[in-house]
């Protein structure tokens, strides 16, 4: 008998000046034939595609969602041709994340911001190559600090970090069933009416191959430059 692989993903979620780490290990779902692959398309610009599609058209997830379920054993999922993954709560994060979407409000797409995505970047090539995780830089700068030196955010800020998933429509389902987060929080910045701007930046990491940072705020003015 072929002896099954384990992989796991996780997630860490920052609200405002809430920026304690967890390390949830969520499995990551399936793709979309519908979403271009991340060979074609680059992953920070399909994820800001997948997350305004979330937005928008929150049912539409429903089906992806189901299929993806019908993989459990346990609390871990088998997909043909893929390695087994472990979850933390099973099934029933994914029916959270069902119920969620049946009453979900549709809201206004995202906005890509240069300046947020900067800043989100700078985490991703601060954290990646050394192996590091966590919503506090190495110099101690909080998701705030790093977007402040290239504008001025308004209206509140929260940051999403996705580790292990390397394709963007997945990341995006890894953070909508938010697997082993309580408060749920990678969802609800998704879904918060407040945000109107987003930052990604995405690239290598040491130890878990990939990471994304997922920078929000209500507004953002941008500024030329750098600030020291």
């Amino acid at each position: 008998m072929r002896k099954s692989l384990i992989g796991t993903v996780f997630i860490l979620s920052c609200l405002g000046s809430d920026c304690s780490a967890r390390q949830p290990k969520p499995a990551s779902p399936g793709t979309d034939s519908r979403v271009e692959s991340t060979q074609e398309i680059d992953i920070e610009q399909l994820l800001l595609a997948e997350m305004n599609r979330l937005r928008a058209e929150p049912e539409s997830f429903i089906s992806v969602l189901k299929e993806y379920r019908s993989h459990f054993k346990g609390k871990k999922v088998f997909r043909p041709g893929e390695i087994t993954l472990v979850t933390n709560e099973g099934v029933s994060a994914v029916d959270d994340a069902i119920d969620f979407l049946e009453s979900a409000e549709p809201l206004p797409a995202l906005r890509l911001s240069a300046g947020m995505s900067k800043a989100a970047a700078v985490h991703v090539e601060d954290l990646g190559p050394k192996g590091k995780y966590g919503h506090y830089g190495t110099d101690g700068s909080s998701p705030s600090d790093r977007l402040k030196r290239y504008g001025q955010p308004k209206v509140g800020t929260a940051e999403n970090l996705g580790f292990g998933e390397p394709d963007g429509h997945r990341m995006v389902l890894m953070l909508l069933i938010d697997d082993g987060v309580p408060g749920r929080g990678h969802r609800k910045n998704m879904f918060n009416p407040k945000y109107k701007v987003v930052g990604i930046g995405c690239g290598n990491h040491l130890n878990y191959g990939y990471m994304c940072v997922i920078d929000f705020a209500g507004e953002f003015v941008e500024t030329s430059g750098k600030k020291p």
